[in-house]
C-alpha cells in the first residue's frame, strides 16, 4: 500500500484488545491476513493495554511488516471495554469488527460478512461461530442463514458477545459504548443496543466465520469465576437499555428473556446460599426492584421449572423460602420429582410446599432419557431391549412403551414394553430395563420410525429411539428375511442416528447388498485368503479368471461362512498368469460386488506377487506377478548360476557320450 491508499477510508477496522495473549496473538493476527479485501480496503487497530509479556512487541513486530496495522500502547485498564472504546475511537472503517486477541477469523469472512452488510442493507451481521479447545458457541442461532432475521422469532437476542460486524453509523449516532465500569460481560449492554436500535440483522449460517478459543488455562474472562455481585450490576445494565429502547410488548419480553436465564438465574442458585441472612434479602429486594415492572409471564416463561419457582419468589421479595428450596435442590439432585393422582410434580417438604402453593409444583419440565441396548431378528420378530428413564424421577411408576409411525402410509402403531423394574425404587435419574418386542409379517412396506413413549400422571412423552445407545451398536444393522429373501432392514438414520425399520425396501441404497474385502492373505505363489465382511447376504459366490490365457483354473474357489458376518474365499491356480478375482454376494432380492475395504493393506508375496485393485475399480482384485528390478550384483550371482549350469551340462553330456561308448 502507498501512503494515498492508507489515508483513503477502509471498508472495516478490525478492533482486537490485546492483554497477555502472546501465547494466541499470532494466531489471531495471521487470521486477518486472508480475508479477501481488496487493497486499502482493511485496517487492523490493536490496542494493547498494558500486557506485561510479549504481546505488545508482537504487535509492534506486525505493524511494521505491515501498513495497514495500526498499534496503541495504553496502561492496564482492567478490562476490554476501554480498549475497543478507544479503538472504535481511532477508527476510519465503514463497519466495525470486534475479534478478541485468541480467537481467529476464518479466510474471507470480513469479505463474505461486508458484501451481506451492502447488498442487504444490515446494520447488524452474525456469522457463525466455532469452537476451538473446548469453547461453546451459541447454536440456536446459527440453524439456518436469515436476511432479514427476526430478533426474538430468530433467536439472535440469544447471543450478546461482540464477535460481528457492525455498521459504524449505528455505533456513532446512537452512540453506543462498551461500559467501562463492568468487570465482565461489558459487551452484552453494548450488542443489545446496537440490536435495538438496527434496522435490519442478517445471520450467516452457511459455514463458520470466527474460531473462538477456551483457553487451557482458564484465563479466558468467560471462565473467570463471577460473585453475585458481578451478576447483579451486569443485570441491571443490560435491562436498563432494553427497558430504554424498547417498547413495552413481544420483543421488550423476548429481550428480557435473556438477562432473566443467563444472568439472574445462576443469582437465585447456589451463590445464594453463600450469603447471610441480610445479604439474602437485599438481593431479593434488588431483583424486584429491577424486575417487578417487567416481570410477566412471557418473561418467566423463558424460566422452567423450580428455575421459574425460585424467581417469582426472588421477585417477590420472599428471600427465606427461596434459600428453602434451593437447600432442598442441592440436597436432592437425582430424586426431586414425585408421581400422584393428579400427575408429576416437585417432590418438595411441606413446609415449603404451604409457602408456594400447588400451581408452580406441577410446573415441571420433564427430561425423559433413553438408552438403546440392543436389538435383535428372529423369524421377523424383532426385539429390543434399552433403558428408560425420567431425570429426577427415582422410582419407576410409569408406562414404557413402543410407538411405530409409517413415513409413507402415516399408520401409527403402539407395542406396550415389559418393565421387570417397574415400581422399585432405584438410584440414579430411575434408569430401569425395558423390553419391547413386535412382529413385522402383518405390518405394511413402510419406513417405519422408532419411538419411546413414557406416560407419567396420564401425559405422553416420546422420544426417537437410537441417538443415545451402547457403544457396541455404533453400525449395527439388523436384517429381516420371509421365505428366504430380505424384506426389511433395521438401521442407524445418518445425522442423529435414529432407529428405524425399513420393510419393503423402500430406500434404494437397501436394495444393494453391503460386502466389503477386508483382508487378504498369500499363503504361497498360487494361493490366496479373502476375507469378506458381508452382513445380512444370503450367498457369497467367487469366481477366478486367468489373464491373458484361455487356459482354465486348477483346483475349487470354496468359500467357508466363519461367522454371521464373515466369509472366507480361497482362490488356487497352477500357472504363472495373472488372475482376476470378482467375489459377488446377494440378499435375495439382488447381488452386487464386494469392494476393498477403506485402509486396507494389499500384501506382496515371497514371489513378487502383488494383490491389487484393477482399472475398472475396486470390485476387482487382480493377483499379479510383478518381477523386481535386478541389482548389480544379482546379475554376477545370475551370470554365475548360468555358468556353473553350462558346465555341468557338459559335465553330464560327457558322461552319457562315454557310457554309450562303453555299452558298445
Amino acid at each position: 500500500m502507498n501512503s494515498d491508499t492508507v489515508m483513503e477510508r477502509p471498508l472495516v477496522s478490525v478492533i482486537i484488545p490485546v492483554y497477555n495473549v502472546e501465547d494466541f496473538v499470532k494466531f489471531t493476527l495471521d487470521s486477518t491476513l486472508n480475508q479477501g479485501l481488496a487493497e486499502g480496503q482493511l485496517e487492523v487497530i490493536c490496542i494493547d493495554d498494558g500486557s506485561t509479556d510479549n504481546s505488545g512487541r508482537i504487535l509492534d513486530d506486525y505493524a511494521s511488516r505491515f501498513d495497514f496495522f495500526r498499534v496503541m500502547h495504553q496502561e492496564n485498564s482492567g478490562g476490554p471495554g476501554n480498549p475497543r472504546n478507544n479503538g472504535m475511537g481511532i477508527s476510519r472503517g465503514k463497519y466495525l469488527f470486534f475479534l478478541d486477541a485468541d480467537d481467529e477469523l476464518t479466510e474471507n469472512a470480513l469479505r463474505d460478512l461486508v458484501r451481506t452488510a451492502e447488498t442487504e442493507g444490515a446494520d447488524v451481521v452474525l456469522g457463525k461461530g466455532e469452537g476451538l479447545n473446548g469453547r461453546v458457541v451459541p447454536g440456536p442461532v446459527f440453524r439456518t442463514t436469515r436476511l432479514d432475521a427476526d430478533l426474538i422469532d430468530d433467536n439472535v437476542y440469544r447471543t450478546l458477545s461482540p464477535w460481528k460486524l457492525f455498521r459504524k453509523s449505528l455505533i456513532e449516532h446512537n452512540n453506543i459504548r462498551f461500559l467501562e465500569t463492568l468487570s465482565i460481560g461489558e459487551d452484552q449492554p453494548f450488542v443489545a443496543s446496537a440490536y435495538l436500535n438496527s434496522r435490519k440483522i442478517s445471520v450467516l449460517a452457511d459455514r463458520p466465520y470466527a474460531r473462538l478459543r477456551a483457553r487451557g488455562d482458564g484465563t479466558n474472562v468467560t471462565a473467570t469465576p463471577r460473585s453475585v455481585n458481578d451478576y447483579l450490576e451486569l443485570a441491571k445494565a443490560i435491562v436498563s437499555v432494553i427497558v430504554a429502547e424498547s417498547e413495552p410488548g413481544r420483543v421488550r419480553d423476548g429481550m428480557l428473556g435473556r438477562p432473566m436465564k443467563r444472568t439472574l438465574r445462576p443469582v437465585v442458585g447456589k451463590k445464594f446460599l453463600g450469603l447471610d441472612g441480610t445479604e439474602q434479602q437485599a438481593v431479593v429486594l434488588e431483583i424486584s426492584q429491577l424486575m417487578s415492572g417487567y416481570y410477566n409471564d412471557a418473561v418467566a416463561a423463558h424460566l422452567e421449572g423450580l428455575d421459574r419457582l425460585k424467581m417469582d419468589l426472588a421477585v417477590a421479595g420472599r428471600a427465606e423460602p427461596l434459600a428453602r428450596i434451593v437447600q432442598w435442590e442441592i440436597e436432592n439432585p437425582a430424586s426431586f420429582l414425585t408421581v400422584d393422582s393428579e400427575g408429576i410434580r416437585f417432590d418438595l417438604p411441606d413446609d415449603i410446599v404451604d409457602q408456594v402453593g400447588d400451581p408452580r409444583l406441577r410446573d415441571v419440565n420433564v427430561t425423559t432419557e433413553v438408552t438403546l441396548k440392543s436389538f435383535d431378528v428372529c423369524e421377523q420378530v424383532v426385539t429390543i431391549t434399552g433403558d428408560a428413564s425420567v431425570v429426577g424421577l427415582a422410582t419407576h411408576r410409569h408406562d414404557v412403551s413402543l410407538f411405530l409411525q409409517g413415513r409413507k402410509t402415516g399408520a401409527a402403531l403402539t407395542f406396550p414394553a415389559d418393565r421387570p423394574d417397574a415400581g422399585r425404587a432405584v438410584s440414579g435419574n430411575g434408569n430401569g430395563a425395558f423390553v419391547v418386542s413386535f412382529e413385522t409379517i402383518g405390518l405394511a412396506d413402510d419406513v417405519w420410525d422408532l419411538r419411546v413413549v413414557q406416560t407419567i400422571g396420564g401425559v405422553r412423552h416420546e422420544k426417537r429411539l437410537g441417538s443415545q445407545r451402547s457403544p457396541s451398536l455404533q453400525g449395527d444393522r439388523g436384517y429381516i428375511y420371509r421365505d428366504g429373501t430380505l424384506r426389511g432392514i433395521l438401521y442407524f438414520t445418518k445425522g442423529a442416528g435414529f432407529l428405524a425399520c425399513d420393510l419393503g425396501l423402500q430406500i434404494a441404497a437397501h436394495r444393494l447388498p453391503q460386502a466389503q474385502v477386508v483382508g487378504v492373505t498369500l499363503e504361497d505363489p498360487v494361493r490366496a485368503r479373502f476375507l469378506v465382511s458381508a452382513p445380512g447376504v444370503t450367498s457369497v459366490a467367487v469366481r477366478a479368471d486367468l489373464l491373458g490365457t484361455d487356459a482354465s483354473l486348477t483346483g475349487s474357489t470354496p468359500v467357508v461362512q466363519l461367522s454371521d458376518d464373515l466369509y472366507e474365499a480361497t482362490v488356487e491356480w497352477k500357472t504363472g498368469h495373472d488372475v482376476r478375482v470378482l467375489i459377488d454376494v446377494s440378499n435375495g432380492v439382488s447381488t452386487a460386488p464386494a469392494a476393498s475395504a477403506c485402509g486396507l493393506k494389499l500384501p506382496v508375496g515371497s514371489e513378487g506377487r502383488i494383490v491389487s485393485g484393477s482399472s475398472h475399480g475396486a470390485e476387482e482384485f487382480v493377483l499379479r506377478r510383478d518381477i523386481p528390478p535386478e541389482s548389480p550384483a544379482g546379475a554376477v550371482r545370475r551370470r554365475i548360476r548360468a555358468a556353473r549350469a553350462r558346465w555341468s551340462g557338459r559335465w553330464h553330456k560327457s558322461l552319457r557320450i562315454s557310457e554309450r561308448e562303453r555299452k558298445r
